[in-house]
């Protein structure tokens, strides 16, 4: 295709040059967009971009490239007009960048000089009469205003440039609805903010020198190749237009040879027979185009349109992974946080964090180096795939479809690996302890990421012999400490026989996933190495920890599955864990607690077998009760229902007896709305030391939703519900808000009602005349004689009772057969 602009067309210019050199009057034309930059969804890119200007200005390098800029020249009489069609807001952002930077460096009537002829600015909107005629009065000699008008000791005093031209007796009312004008104020202030310090005097030099040019971009003239106005602008030869990561590979490659300079001392390439040492932009520029991009070819996209690309989102996503682990190495969490969740992530944004730099370079050069493989997918060097699936992952990553910072650290262990053994061995062990420090943590913000990155980094120097440098006691930081210590017994059993194989059988189940640290506990392990460091015992001790191991993992495989825990019928697993202890563990406000699920941060069953903190002790009922006699590892649900029907009989169980003789009371922790679920308790806690000594078994996570309180609702089902109370009938009332508390209640004689509630140990029987209408019955003597008392200030009167269900019962029964024996008169 002939007369089509390619790169090597373009010129590269600064602004000062294309206005003083190429005498040019620039003139977005009326099809072009207002000026947006200024705009508040704007915000963002625009603090990125002119921090990058700021960047480039403090660096004085020349020639830092702002992507191409092109258009068309015309004649407006004898002035040579520059017409934009792609490029507009750069240039205006530079226009702005000069003007206030002139103004600051006393430079303003040079730079006015430059920008008018006459009283015409040379820079113009055509798409908006008013959008001229404000930049044409920004640069009259008269109307030039002072940045000291800003300071406080300024009698007027403006707090931001904007508010200054506002008040400017040439700024006119009309141009607050020009979007143009209001975004260019908007420019101005955020331009001062970036550059008003003292380490950007005589910036405007910088910026303006004809020779080197700090600020550039390639110019392309496309009216002499005889391109039309509404040509969708062409960048190469296959006349394509240029694709994000065209662009972005152009400004990378620039910026290597920046930090590079001809530096040859590290790569060299292949011509003909003979290496040849190159310049690392060299180096850079032919590998992305050759062995690299044979990798990516292997995991192109499906083509579904002519336009799409193939491979492009790919690499520009494995860099991004790449420089987000390079953030966390440097500790950079504000960046971290802000790039991890954008689609794109553009050069400019890279370059502002000023971690762009050679480290980084030099570290995506390596990484991809040792995961290129001709013309296949990356090479499978890791045999133990539980751990690792390295082609599942690096798919993963070209996909940028992380579910949480475990995938990235382990990416992140595996590359950095490769980068510096440049071979597999020891690759399957140091990915096997990664997953299992990785894995089982809940990375909640990017500190606790930063850190186990940097702790992964502390690591590779022996990474490839990881084993024995735990075994060594060597130091590991960041991660979860319980998990370390784990590891550093994993790593001595397996210098023993037979200890690697069923270490890793254990790790491997799908719901235990390296964390087994409940097994050394129960089988006696964990504590001898706490006392001797080591697990240097004799044969016949090895043979016995040993068969307590196996023993204890044949128990935890009978109850969990991949998933967590099995299903067991009426809750059998649970009631006979009550039986040797209050299992639950505390989640969110107060005292909530929780009858624990499969999966979750903090009230998991895998939780509870982890045993940190305050859970170790909790974790001893576990193995209580699959130490127990009566426990059948080959009938694990006939073996809990003997437990259970043991324990119904003991008097010392508290709250918990009524979780294991009333199975009524399970279906109060069942949210309407996920009746369906499997576990019927996810999501709903039990508070078990409520201020008022009340246990409340709430449906939701507070108690403005429906709920319920254990002890009137045990009463109720256990000897409540069976009674005949005549002259009353029986029914309980779950609570809504701490206004409205469940209760065990007799109704519907009369208007007499008597709610049974329990408070700080006692149940609390209530009294209640609803004083509807007159009945002719005197209630007071069998009151009395029951010994109720009026309560201050309340409607009802009230006998405490001690917290003894049977007793309670009688006492019932004895003050409903006093009413059913009152005289009743005739109506």
């Amino acid at each position: 295709m002939t007369n089509q602009p390619n790169i090597e067309q373009g010129e590269r210019l600064s602004f000062y040059q294309l206005i003083n050199d190429k005498d040019y009057h620039i003139e977005v034309p009326i099809i072009q967009r207002d000026y947006a930059q200024g705009r508040s969804s704007f915000a963002e890119k625009r603090v990125i971009f002119l921090n990058a200007l700021k960047t480039y200005l403090d660096e004085n390098i020349p020639n830092r490239d702002l992507d191409f800029i092109y258009g068309t020249d015309e004649k407006s009489g004898d002035n040579k007009l520059f017409v934009p069609l792609d490029g507009q807001q750069r240039l205006t952002t530079l226009f702005l960048l000069h003007w206030y930077l002139a103004l600051k460096d006393g430079k303003i009537e040079i730079f006015r000089t430059l920008m008018t002829l006459g009283k015409d600015s040379k820079f113009r909107y055509k798409t908006r009469a008013s959008s001229t005629d404000f930049f044409d009065a920004l640069l009259q000699a008269e109307n030039q205003i002072s940045l000291g008008q800003l300071t406080p000791n300024n009698p007027k005093e403006y707090p931001t440039i904007a508010s200054i031209i506002e008040d400017c007796g040439w700024y006119f009312d009309s141009w607050k609805k020009d979007p143009t004008v209001q975004s260019i104020l908007v420019m101005m202030d955020a331009i001062h903010q970036v550059f008003k310090g003292k380490d950007c005097d005589n910036y405007y030099e910088r910026l303006a020198n004809p020779n080197n040019p700090i600020i550039t971009f390639m110019f392309l003239n496309i009216g002499q190749y005889g391109l039309t106005d509404d040509l969708y602008i062409k960048m190469n030869s296959r006349g394509k237009p240029l694709t994000p990561f065209e662009n972005f590979k152009a400004r990378l490659e620039q910026e290597i040879k920046i930090l590079f300079g001809d530096d040859k001392k590290s790569y060299k390439l292949k011509f003909g027979d003979n290496y040849e040492a190159v310049t690392v932009q060299k180096y850079f520029s032919h590998q992305i185009d050759t062995e690299w991009t044979n990798l990516f070819w292997q995991y192109k996209n499906e083509k579904k349109s002519e336009n799409e690309s193939l491979i492009d989102d790919k690499i520009l996503n494995f860099i991004k992974v790449i420089f987000i682990n390079h953030l966390a190495e440097n500790g950079s969490k504000d960046w971290v946080k802000k790039y991890r969740e954008k689609s794109h992530v553009s050069f400019l944004e890279y370059k502002v964090t000023g971690y762009l730099n050679k480290n980084f370079v030099i570290e995506l050069i390596e990484i991809l180096n040792q995961l290129k493989n001709g013309n296949d997918k990356i090479k499978q060097q890791i045999t133990d795939t539980f751990y690792y699936q390295e082609n599942t992952a690096f798919e993963q990553v070209l996909k940028y479809d992380f579910k949480n910072y475990n995938q990235r650290i382990q990416f992140y262990a595996y590359v950095q690996f490769l980068k510096k053994w440049k071979t597999n061995t020891g690759l399957n062990e140091w990915m096997r302890v990664v997953h299992n420090l990785t894995q089982n943590i809940n990375y909640n913000n990017e500190g606790q990421y930063i850190t186990d990155i940097k702790g992964v980094l502390r690591l590779i120097p022996y990474s490839n012999d990881i084993i024995q440098y735990l075994k060594n006691n060597g130091q590991v930081e960041g991660f979860n400490k319980k998990q370390i210590a784990e590891e550093r017994i994993k790593a001595h059993l397996f210098g023993r026989l037979l200890w690697k194989a069923v270490i890793k059988k254990a790790e491997q189940h799908g719901y235990f996933t390296g964390q087994i640290g409940f097994l050394l506990n129960f089988s006696r392990i964990e504590n001898y190495f706490e006392k001797h460091r080591n697990c240097d015992w004799s044969e016949e001790d090895n043979e016995l920890f040993f068969k307590d191991f196996e023993n204890y993992y044949e128990k935890a495989i009978a109850i969990f599955d991949n998933n967590g825990l099995k299903e067991f019928k009426d809750y059998a697993w649970r009631k006979a864990l009550f039986s040797k202890g209050d299992y639950l563990l505390k989640i969110g406000e107060k005292s909530n607690f929780n009858f624990l699920i499969n999966l979750h941060r903090d009230i998991s069953w895998k939780r509870l077998l982890f045993g940190d903190g305050s859970r170790s002790e909790k974790r001893t009922f576990v193995k209580e009760l699959i130490d127990d006699e009566n426990f059948d590892v080959n009938n694990v649900e006939k073996g809990l229902l003997a437990i259970i029907n043991i324990s119904m009989n003991r008097n010392n169980l508290g709250w918990r007896k009524g979780f294991i003789d009333t199975p009524q009371l399970w279906l109060h922790l069942r949210n309407k709305k996920k009746e369906k679920l499997k576990n019927i308790i996810r999501d709903n806690n039990l508070n078990i030391k409520h201020d008022d000594g009340t246990t409340y078994l709430l449906k939701g996570e507070k108690r403005s939703g429906e709920y319920s309180e254990l002890q009137t609702l045990h009463f109720f089902y256990n000897k409540l519900i069976t009674a005949s109370l005549k002259p009353f009938e029986i029914g309980y009332h779950t609570g809504q808000g701490s206004d409205n508390p469940p209760c065990a209640y007799l109704n519907n004689w009369y208007q007499y009602e008597i709610n049974i509630y329990y408070y700080y140990g006692n149940f609390h029987i209530r009294f209640y005349d609803k004083n509807i209408e007159p009945t002719g019955i005197n209630v007071q003597p069998v009151l009395n004689s029951h010994q109720f008392k009026t309560e201050k200030d309340k409607d009802y009167q009230v006998l405490i009772f001690p917290n003894n269900h049977e007793e309670l019962k009688d006492k019932l029964n004895e003050i409903c057969a006093d009413f059913n024996e009152l005289i009743i008169p005739n109506s």
